[in-house]
């Protein structure tokens, strides 16, 4: 359940932990306390392609959000849907190399696998360490492109998935 007001439970401006201090610092300066203290971005590319009813769900639980005290909701622009494909083609070929490195340092009989499995370490393996590399890189700049986004947001707002999960 969220709370009725933001201001209650997180009040988070000016902490910081101090080195050889086990107790956190709480300062807030008096221009702050009429401030947004969470400042929602919505991606509108992480709606694209959504199924209607998942898009009406996390749609309402922003305007429920951005009623609360304490929290403005604004458009981020990034990540795009450039930037969420690239991140996916990268993620997947580092996360394959990566899994198919430790498999291989564990010695395991991938005849054992699941043949969907077992073709994706096997085709992990060919990789070329440039790709991997470059994979890497593109990870590494997509960070720093996103990191730009919480300049004016505090959080980025998006479905997680473009279907609502099945009931158990």
């Amino acid at each position: 359940r969220v709370p009725r007001a933001v201001r209650e439970p997180v009040f988070v401006i000016g902490v910081e932990r101090r080195p050889h201090d086990r107790a956190l610092v709480i300062e807030t300066d008096d221009h702050l306390r009429d401030a947004p203290l969470v400042r929602l971005g919505v991606v509108a590319a992480g709606f694209e392609g959504a199924d209607d009813e998942l898009s009406a769900v996390v749609t309402d639980a922003i305007a429920e959000l951005g009623a609360l005290d304490g929290v403005s909701v604004g458009d981020a622009s990034r990540p795009s849907s450039d930037d969420l494909a690239m991140a996916n083609a990268a993620g997947l070929v580092v996360s394959r190399v990566e899994a198919a490195a430790a498999h291989r340092a564990l010695g395991l009989d991938r005849s054992r696998y699941w043949e969907e499995v077992a073709d994706q370490l096997d085709s992990a393996d060919e990789v070329a360490a440039v790709d991997y590399l470059d994979a890497q890189r593109v990870r590494a700049q997509m960070a720093a492109g996103l990191l730009e986004e919480f300049r004016d947001h505090d959080v980025l707002v998006m479905p997680t998935a473009p279907v609502v999960a099945p009931r158990a």
